[in-house]
């Protein structure tokens, strides 16, 4: 059986998908959205405090148990209430999680009973939107064009082979969690509020025919470069804060202006050796 065995956060999330190719024989058509019920949150908050089992030895003990019945494989992630998220059988592979839609859909665990445990408002529904919707940007799917057993986001109780007649239970709301689904998705592809941006024509004109593209526009590639510089990032393909930062901090250092954004100038002299 494959086991990821990570664990991550929700500013990691686009970086994992970003180096899955889903190239292979498993095409996701749809997300499956299902809940533990065992163990609850108030269990799992409980394991939290007295440090055991940690949250990858509890993923290593499902995917051996999942293994002792004879799976191959398991759910493709567990969301806890703390916002952390686990990394079951890999995206890019048949995962194991509803009678009928195994071959067609990536199925998320979210640890709680929503049946009578809350979920609005809490961090399993802010990790949760964020990794459906990145698995919707990422696979350029509707979450809202629900057809069953076609696309659009199911709940496991949809499955009418499956013998779990709640889940993921009455609390998670299916139809504000697509709603919230399809806000993140639109958020997250406004990269500058729609403004017109003014490029210097220094930038656009500079000499960077011995990059390649992906040296160009990788945020994985500049992230690793800044490392290299010196730096201490999360290598998550995401420039965010923490990266603008680095970036403003390297740019000063060449006496190159300092704004911060990792331009074609900017990257063209992190390719160079540090010195």
């Amino acid at each position: 059986m494959k086991l990821d065995g990570r664990i991550i956060t929700i500013p990691q999330i686009r970086g994992v998908l970003a180096a899955t190719k889903f190239d292979g024989s498993f095409r996701p058509k749809f997300i499956e959205v299902h809940n533990t019920s065992v163990p609850d949150i108030k269990t799992f908050n409980r394991w939290k405090e007295v440090g055991k089992p940690t949250f990858e030895q509890w993923m290593k003990n499902l995917a051996s148990y999942y293994a002792g019945l004879g799976w191959n494989s398991m759910p493709h992630a567990f969301v806890g209430p703390d916002g952390r998220i686990g990394l079951g059988a890999p995206f890019d592979i048949r995962g194991t999680h509803s009678p009928s839609w195994n071959g067609v859909a990536i199925g998320i665990e979210t640890v709680g009973e929503f049946e009578r445990e809350p979920f609005a408002g809490t961090l399993s529904e802010t990790a949760l939107v964020a990794l459906v919707g990145e698995l919707h940007l990422r696979l350029d799917l509707a979450p809202d064009q629900y057809l069953k057993g076609v696309r659009g986001i199911h709940f496991h109780k949809e499955d009418t082979a499956s013998s779990h007649r709640t889940c993921p239970g009455k609390n998670l709301d299916k139809a504000k969690f697509v709603r919230s689904v399809v806000e993140y998705m639109g958020a997250s592809n406004q990269t500058h509020g729609g403004e017109h941006v003014e490029i210097p024509l220094s930038t656009q004109t500079a000499e960077t025919g011995s990059l390649t593209n992906e040296q160009l526009t990788s945020a994985t590639w500049l992230q690793g470069r800044l490392n290299a510089h010196g730096a201490k990032l999360t290598v998550d393909g995401i420039v965010g804060p923490a990266t603008k930062s680095a970036v403003r901090a390297f740019q000063q250092k060449k006496g190159l202006v300092a704004d911060g954004i990792a331009g074609p100038l900017t990257r063209a002299a992190l390719n160079k050796d540090p010195s």
